[in-house]
Formats: structure tokens, sequence, C-alpha cells
């Protein structure tokens, strides 16, 4: 971890002392146009860095988030805040590339429910505890990721290669306790190459990743009831404390896949095609001393991207993508083997009892008006179709549910003095629900779980809303070649019906160079 941050920190001070190269000062705007056209840097492939031509840039930012209101799921806090910042960076190293990107959060979560152990308990995995206490959520979410590409070898090929390393740690304030800690490695190696116009890649991903965490009480007078979920509902009643509590969960996940890329490059327009697959496996088990299988998490995940851009005086932007995971969960029966020095739970049978399905399509489009440095207005539209199909076998349950996102966005760069602008904007997006249904066929449908958890939550999911965004934020340059900006975000969520609603405010102060 420490090797890294050094990696990302050295390119910050990389940055900054080549940013004397150019003769303008970067901004949050002209930091955002350098990615908009650099079509490889959204990719998995880092080999393709040395395509995009990016030039050398650099930004430190600190930001403060606070969001409020119960228009929220279930297992989200009623107010939740954020104390953030991040550094990112890219530089040029001789005809190769290198940028790295490090964030740290500390947050708050306020009011939670139906949560006793997962720091993202919206990550996938159907097996874990929850309790109906009212409780807040402390953690620390430290994230760092980056990506090189090499010279060009023999005039064609790049080598390349990105990674990301996360740790996540919180404890939940309340009894029932927990104390997770959640890291993640992810690793892409790639190769691509050009020939003329054209230009190719493929890359490889390895991700490992683990989560610990051991339930505890601070009154260890009182036993907590809490519930283990296995999928749409379908749970079984468990206890911490005592003689019979609740072991330790331990995740642990691997996945494999890989990428393909191929991109074009004629007469002002870049094109890029990526598609790849990945397959994950992820591991519930239970009572580390003595280990147990709580249950296995499959998905596969079928994805492709279409991006491209045309450039002359303006820009023109488009982004088409689709993604699909079939998901499966497996459960266990198992016998616990008493032989003397064995002791160990002992599998006799396996089988998918849940399967999730996953589509998802977008569509956007972005105009910049001015495409030299950074644009003086942008505005652009989206489109997105989400679906769930998610099937408990027996007893047999399942949810379906169908939302399409439509959003409109803008901004405008207002001069503001001779190095001074305010950087305006302003966006719509509304949330229609095409189809939403639930049907629990357990023993227990009175149970909290179903009354208080997963009823409520599935109605958040299928329900119509709006969302109004605006941002302002004041540029100013502060030498030669930095700058240094202040902004402030919005955003109101509202549903069609219903009083309810969700407020999230950042203020931000950074720097770039």
């Amino acid at each position: 971890m420490k090797g890294a941050l050094a990696i990302v920190l050295a390119l910050q001070v990389a940055a900054f002392a080549v940013a004397g190269e150019k003769g303008e000062t970067p901004t949050p705007a002209s930091i955002e146009l350098l990615k908009a056209r650099s079509l490889w840097f959204h990719s998995g492939n880092g080999a393709g860095l040395t395509f995009d031509q990016l030039e050398n840039f650099g930004s430190l930012n600190a930001a403060y988030n606070h969001t409020t209101g119960q228009f929220k799921r279930v297992q989200e806090g009623v107010k939740v805040n954020h104390l953030g910042i991040s550094t990112e960076g890219g530089v040029k190293l001789g005809e190769g590339y290198a940028w790295g990107e490090f964030g740290y959060n500390n947050v708050t979560d306020r009011e939670t429910r139906y949560n006793t152990a997962m720091l993202n308990p919206f990550r996938g995995v159907p097996y874990y505890p929850v309790d109906p206490n009212v409780s807040d959520w402390k953690m620390q979410h430290y994230d760092l990721r980056m990506k090189a590409a090499s010279k060009p070898l023999f005039g064609r090929y790049l080598l390349g290669i990105q990674a990301e390393y996360r740790t996540h740690t919180g404890a939940k304030q309340v009894d029932p306790r927990s104390e997770p800690t959640y890291y993640s490695v992810n690793v892409k190696p790639g190769i691509a190459a050009s020939f003329g116009n054209h230009r190719v890649g493929i890359n490889m991903e390895y991700e490992n990743a683990i989560q610990d965490g051991r339930h505890t009480n601070s009154n260890s007078q009182v036993n907590q009831d809490v519930f283990v979920m296995k999928g749409l509902g379908n749970h079984y009643t468990a206890v911490i404390g005592g003689l019979q509590s609740l072991g330790a969960f331990q995740y642990t996940s691997n996945k494999l896949g890989g990428e393909l890329q191929y991109g074009l490059r004629f007469s002002g327009l870049n094109l890029l095609l990526n598609g790849g697959y990945t397959f994950r496996v992820e591991d519930a088990i239970r009572d580390i001393s003595k280990p147990r299988k709580e249950g296995t998490f499959r998905d596969e995940s079928l994805y492709a991207n279409l991006a491209a851009f045309s450039e002359g005086d303006d820009m023109h932007r488009v982004n088409l993508s689709y993604r699909k995971d079939n998901q499966s969960g497996i459960e266990y029966v198992q016998v616990l083997d008493q032989t003397y020095e064995v002791q160990q739970w002992v599998d006799l049978y396996s089988s998918v009892r849940s399967t999730y399905a996953r589509d998802d399509f977008g569509l956007s489009y972005d105009f910049y008006r001015g495409a030299a440095h950074e644009y003086r207005w942008k505005a652009g539209a989206t489109i997105n179709y989400r679906s769930d199909d998610d099937r408990y076998i027996m007893p047999a349950s399942s949810m379906k549910i169908e939302n399409l996102y439509l959003g409109v966005n803008g901004k405008v760069n207002l001069t503001a003095g001779r190095l001074a602008k305010f950087m305006l904007g302003a966006d719509f997006l509304y949330k229609n629900n095409l189809n939403g249904e639930y049907l629990y066929g357990g023993a227990d449908p009175e149970s909290i779980v179903i009354t208080e958890f997963m009823i409520p939550d599935v109605a958040y999911l299928k329900q119509d809303y709006y969302k109004i965004g605006g941002s302002a934020t004041f540029v100013t340059g502060i030498a030669p070649k930095a700058g240094l900006y202040v902004s402030a975000v919005a955003d109101y969520y509202k549903p069609v019906e219903g009083d309810d609603h969700r407020f999230t405010a950042t203020l931000g102060l950074g720097f770039t160079f």
C-alpha cells in the first residue's frame, strides 16, 4: 500500500514539475475535456493510454458531502456524511504515459437498519446477517488506482497495466456490532498495437477480494436476535451472544476475465469498441475456526462499449454500452465430522437455490462548444434501461424490476476577470418504472424481514422519481501554471408519489496543475 501510494504521489510531483511545458493553466473543465477525448483511458487496457496522447495534468481535491432524507433504500442511512481527499495525476514518460489516483473517505452513515456486518450491502452477495436495530456505521475507505503504458516497441506494439487496490474498514455502533475489513486487488495486464488508422488490444483481468468480520455485543448480558439472509427474503434466525452465538463471516472472492479492443481514427473521427467477459466466485464462510459454508455466489458478466467522438472547432461524443450479468447462489447441506482431531464440516450436497439476471443498456451524447484547451459550454443527454429478474427456487420467490432513466445536463464557462472563471451546471433525471413485482413464497410472510425490509426496499426500487441537480465552480489562477477552485454541488430527489425526498450537497476545494 505504501509503495503504491508513493507511486501516485510521484506522479503528482512529476505532473507539477512538467506543467510549465504547456502554456495554459489546467482547470476542472480542461481535465474533463481531456478525459472525454481519451477513449482508451476508459477501457480496461492500460497499454492504450499512449494512443490517447494525453497531456500532463494533476489535481488535488478535498470535499465534504452531506446527504439526508427518507427517500432511500432500507439499508441506507437517513443521514450520511462523507469527508474525503483525493489526488490524481498523469504524466508523459518519454513516449509512454502513466496515471494514478488516490482517494480517502471518512464516512458516517446514521440511522441505518438491517445491516449487521456488510460494509457495502449492495455489492450482490446474498448471504449476510441483518438485524432491525437502528444504528450508525463509521467507515474509512482507501482507494488507489494506476495505469501505465510503454513507448511503442518496434514502432507498433505497446505494453501496459492497470491496477486497483482498495481497503475499507468500518464499525457498527449499536449491538449487535461488527468490525468488518474489506480489501481487494485488481490487476489488468494488456498489450495493444497500431496498424495505420487501426488499433487493436487485448487485456486479461484478475481480482482477489476478502472481507473479514466478527460479531460482538457491548452488553454481554443481552443476546441479540439476527436473521441470516439467503436471497429474496428467505432467511433463518440466529443469535449473537451466548454459547450458540453466530460466528464470524468471511467472504473470499476471485475473478478472472479478459477484454478485447478495436479502435479506428480517421478524418477527425475517433472510435473505440471494447467488449469483455468476467467470471467471479465468492464463498461465504461462517465460523472461521471451524469453517462452515454459508453459500457460494457465482457471477458471469458479459459487457460491451462503443465510444466515439468527432472534433473540429467543437466536439461531439457518443457512448453506447451494454452489460449482462448471470448470477447464481449455491447452498450446501453439511454435517459435522466429529472424528477425533478432525472436527470439520463435510459437504453432503450442494445445489443452485437462487438465480439473478441483470441487463443494462446505456446511451449518452455530449456536445462541447469549443474544443481547444477547455470548452465554453456543453450539453448532454442520457438514456439508460435496467432490468432485474431474480428468483429463489424453493420455496419459490421472485422479484422483477424494470426501470428507464432519462436525463439531460449542461454546463457553461463564464469569464470573470483575467484569470478567474465561473463554471455553472445543471442536470435533470427522470426514472420511470416499467415493471415491478415481488413474491415471497417462504414459510414466514409476517416476519419483519419481509414486512420491514424486503417489501419497503422493493417499493423504493419500483418508485418513479425525478432528480434536479446543480453545480457552481469558481476557478482562478494562483501560479503561472496552477489553479485553485471552489465548488458546490447539490442534488434533490423526489418521488412522483409520496412526500419523502432525498437531498445531497457537496462542498469542495481543489488545486489543478
